[in-house]
């Protein structure tokens, strides 16, 4: 993403690169606001609205074919080439092929807060052989019924629970079997030592975020994490009535 734009001969303006207040206000002057997340989208349509600034929406997709079409429609946007991301694809197959072969059918344990288009990763997972049991989820957005009706039609053993429900704070949480968990919140509920420690993507995207997602799996399976860094947050604070 950052190397077309660069290409264009256009600067990225990020907002957590900013270190001071003018840098933000600078940000008022870009010709094209991006953003890749749902949450932030809804803002980015508004301030089309009231300033007249144009909006892109280019989803955090683990969909070699979205991720290209939004490549593809911000090359437009820039009126620039776009180029071919055959090389990247065979890249990111090959790092997903390792990772497999890495980790057999170890189960896996996914949750929402681990990205926010957890649906499409999901699938990616399944469709590339992964043993993914477990998701959890309280809720599903819109822009993903395409991946939640695949699964459901090609992956429908997959457990989803809720993870603030009531009864989440009875359930056991340990497994018999050791998983491999995506996110902290999957990490809490099979009280594994082997997980990805991301929330929100953790600034992951497009084909390099899947390469990258690899490596972290491959870390996770080999290296065991401390889960007291997992915080169970409104728990032991103090009471603001």
């Amino acid at each position: 993403l950052c190397e077309l734009i660069a290409g264009a001969g256009c600067e990225v303006k990020e907002l957590p690169l900013c270190h001071s207040f003018d840098e933000f206000m600078a940000m008022g002057s870009s010709f094209l606001n991006i953003t890749t997340q749902p949450v932030s989208a809804f803002a980015a349509d508004i301030l089309r609205q009231r300033f007249g600034t144009p909006h892109l929406y280019m989803p955090n997709s683990f969909d070699y074919g979205k991720i290209t079409q939004s490549l593809h429609s911000l090359a437009c946007m820039l009126e620039t080439d776009t180029p071919d991301y055959g090389q990247e694809i065979q890249a990111c197959e090959k790092e997903l092929d390792s990772v497999k072969k890495t980790i057999g059918d170890m189960p896996i344990a996914l949750d929402h807060n681990f990205t926010p288009l957890f649906l499409s990763l999901a699938r990616m997972l399944v469709e590339h052989g992964f043993n993914l049991r477990r998701i959890y989820a309280d809720s599903f957005l819109p822009e993903e019924r395409d991946d939640f009706v695949w699964l459901e039609h090609n992956a429908g053993d997959i457990d989803v629970y809720a993870t603030i429900h009531p009864n989440m704070r009875t359930v056991m949480r340990s497994t018999d079997e050791t998983y491999l968990a995506l996110g902290q919140k999957a990490a809490f509920f099979t009280g594994t030592e082997h997980f990805v420690n991301v929330v929100e993507g953790g600034g992951m995207y497009g084909f390099d975020g899947i390469r990258r997602l690899c490596s972290l799996m491959l870390e996770a399976y080999s290296e065991k994490k401390d889960t007291h860094i997992i915080q169970r947050k409104g728990l032991g604070g103090a009471c603001c009535l």
